[in-house]
């Protein structure tokens, strides 16, 4: 875990004792690269049976330059290891003495940024590796993964929804009643230029990919409970509208208006946003600037893309139930500390157990890196905007408008 390897970084800044658990922890990530190594040059060892030779090359190409950056890597986190074992028994040593505490925070930030630029760099270079899916055939083919993400991905959502219900099978006897309750509705946002379904027609393309796969699995129990279909049909008249209103989109106006790095313009971003919008039931709202996800507060951008496309949205916001969550606290979070000059985030970030985004600069989320001190104060708390009640969405700690740490949803409710 990176997230982890840097928060004892941060603990080592301030307690000397955790440096060798850092060096444990820094042998771990090393054994990983060589992992990673393997695997990298086990696609080398292939790269000839590509058929088609443009592409061989490029694979060539690029798999070339990962195996000499993980070569590069490696030998220099075995040397950080050899310093920092060096290190280690010279604070034994001097332990007491106030200059040479001062001397160590000033290497543990050297330390720091040499390795947390290798941890950035091994993040991108996975990165790349998972969107190529290759085949376990002789001659490897290299298949989109957009094509293979809009696929698979509807399959896991209706496995999803057929344990749910023989969950509720199992402990309700009203549960084929109370299916629109612990059925939620799946609302799929589109992340950022280049992920799956990011742009609209293959956006449209995963709903209706859902709603098929959804469709099945209701069918099925209706078939065989008469009961269960009499109150699908009686609440939504059939399953195909049933699959139609429970299964939809996220729109991120801040997202789709990243596509602007890419040369699309405003005329192009708005075309998007009005062939998305039938399948739009929540909204995120924020700005995002310089092709960025910046999550500045509403207002606070410097052009108008994001009002347009909030005005090309107000008939929807008038006319139909659509949820809003306003998200400026990616900008307290992740921005703010880069306009002020703050170094501290980097040492005191720490791994929060629910950060499913694997964000490192969460200086307003509470450090819980698998049992370590708390070093965020604890009145910063976890907001309930999301629908976890964790770091992502609105990440406002309480003082700017976040409320408490109780796990709710939307609605109000616990979370089972």
């Amino acid at each position: 875990d990176n997230n982890y390897l840097i928060a004892f970084f941060g603990y080592s800044s301030v307690d000397q004792e955790k440096i060798g658990e850092f060096l444990y922890n820094l042998k771990r990530y090393r054994l990983f690269l060589e992992k990673v190594k393997e695997y990298v040059d086990a696609i080398w060892d292939n790269i000839n049976d590509i058929a088609d030779p443009n592409l061989r090359e490029a694979a060539k190409n690029k798999i070339s330059q990962y195996k000499q950056y993980l070569e590069k890597n490696l030998k220099n986190i075995e040397n950080h290891e050899y310093e920092i074992s060096k290190f280690a028994k010279e604070i034994v040593q001097n332990n007491n003495n106030p200059a040479y505490k001062d001397y160590f925070r000033d290497k543990i930030f050297d330390f720091i940024n040499d390795i947390s630029s290798s941890i950035s760099n091994t993040d991108h270079l996975l990165f790349q590796l998972k969107n190529t899916v290759f085949s376990e055939f002789p001659i490897p083919i290299v298949k989109p993964y957009q094509e293979v993400a809009i696929k698979t991905a509807p399959k896991v959502i209706a496995e999803g929804i057929k344990m749910l219900i023989e969950r509720e099978k199992a402990r309700n006897p009203d549960w084929y009643k109370d299916f629109d309750k612990y059925l939620s509705y799946i609302n799929i946002e589109e992340s950022y230029p280049g992920a799956p379904a990011t742009r609209p027609d293959i956006w449209k393309r995963l709903l209706n990919n859902i709603r098929e796969e959804v469709k099945k699995v209701i069918e099925k129990y209706m078939e065989q409970y008469p009961d269960f279909k009499n109150e699908i049909e009686k609440k939504y008249g059939s399953v195909d509208e049933f699959v139609k209103e429970r299964i939809g989109a996220t729109l991120d106006v801040g997202h789709i208006k990243m596509f602007e790095k890419y040369g699309y313009d405003k005329e192009d971003i708005l075309k998007w946003v009005e062939e998305i919008k039938p399948e739009i039931r929540h909204l995120h709202v924020h700005e995002s600037q310089a092709g960025e996800d910046t999550h500045l507060p509403l207002g606070m951008g410097w052009d108008d893309v994001i009002a347009s496309e909030l005005e090309k949205l107000r008939d929807i916001l008038e006319n139909k139930k659509v949820t809003i969550v306003h998200e400026p606290g990616g900008f307290y979070v992740h921005q703010f500390f880069k306009m002020y000059g703050n170094e501290y985030y980097n040492l005191l970030s720490g791994a929060g157990p629910y950060d499913i985004n694997g964000n490192i600069p969460n200086h307003f989320a509470t450090m819980l890196p698998y049992g370590g001190a708390q070093v965020i104060p604890e009145y910063i708390q976890y907001t309930r905007y999301s629908p976890y009640s964790v770091s992502i969405f609105s990440q406002l700690p309480m003082d700017l408008g976040g409320t408490s740490k109780r796990q709710e949803t939307f609605s109000g409710e616990k979370v089972d």
